[in-house]
């Protein structure tokens, strides 16, 4: 079967735009490693949703090979400056952002990785999740005016559209 330069080119056409209907979210391992990933590889795995694994490149080689090789993922993608505009273009899930990174949002403070890619999210108007496991939580005894600071971040970064989820609200990425 022959077809025409034109024939082909609408064919690919079609086939990209296909490509870009299937929506991916990304899932973000930081640093430190936590334990709480080897739970959310768990849940991850059960969903089965077109997902992308982005991991820092300051964890160590033994966690990056149980995150890349626990499920099969549609890229792995190294957390760096030369991938944020890639990592960008797909909703975000943070396993585990630190309430520094969370400041640094709220003060347009691009210092770490983290902080930069929630800016370029918000500028290309894609989600930002945070897993709800791993904000830090209070217990009730700390001095109120800690509580309210603590809980003021929360809320200013709620503010700018971020969602605390658990991992299985994010099921709209099938």
């Amino acid at each position: 079967m022959n077809i025409s330069k034109e024939e082909f080119e609408e064919i690919i056409k079609l086939a990209i735009l296909q490509i870009s209907k299937n929506k991916r979210i990304n899932f973000i391992f930081s640093k430190p490693w936590n334990n709480k990933y080897y739970f959310a590889l768990d849940i991850i795995k059960n969903l089965k949703i077109n997902a992308n694994c982005i991991i820092s490149n300051e964890l160590s080689d033994y966690h990056k090979n149980i995150i890349s090789n626990y499920l099969i993922w549609n890229e792995v993608i190294n957390l760096n400056d030369d991938n944020l505009d890639l990592i960008s273009e797909n909703d975000t899930f943070f396993l585990d952002i630190k309430l520094k990174n969370i400041i640094n949002v709220i003060l347009f403070d691009e210092e770490e990785y983290e902080s930069r890619l929630v800016m370029k999210l918000f500028e290309k108007g894609n989600s930002v999740y945070l897993w709800k496991e791993t904000v830090k939580k209070v217990t009730g005894k700390e001095p109120k005016n800690y509580i309210n600071k603590l809980l003021g971040y929360y809320d200013e970064i709620l503010s700018y559209g971020v969602k605390i989820v658990d991992i299985e609200e994010v099921n709209k990425y099938e």
